[in-house]
């Protein structure tokens, strides 16, 4: 699904990072997960990143599943968006 001139898709892709930032800096504040303090790859799959970059501790995989959860959540109503829009279209150019 493009982002790129897709108001729907453009509303998550803003709000998803901002809530998963809000929700690890409130998780982080409070103690539920340890301060991330190893540098590991981009490129390494989320939970075992998490889990690397708080030194071995699973409070970090914790506080991505709940980051992966809401980011979801929001983009649920993004995509069920695209998704009426696009059948709009479809049924629109059936109808010609």
């Amino acid at each position: 699904m493009p982002v790129v001139l897709n108001p729907p898709m453009c509303v998550g892709f803003i709000l998803a990072p901002l809530a998963s930032y809000i929700i690890s800096y409130v998780l982080t504040a409070i103690g539920f997960c340890p301060v991330m303090y190893i540098n590991v790859p981009w490129t390494t799959p989320i939970i075992l990143s998490g889990f690397l970059a708080s030194g071995g501790n699973f409070m970090g995989a914790v506080t991505q599943l709940i980051c992966l959860a809401a980011a979801t959540l929001i983009y649920i109503p993004c995509v069920k968006a695209y998704e009426a829009n696009k059948n709009r279209e479809d049924a629109a150019a059936q109808a010609e």
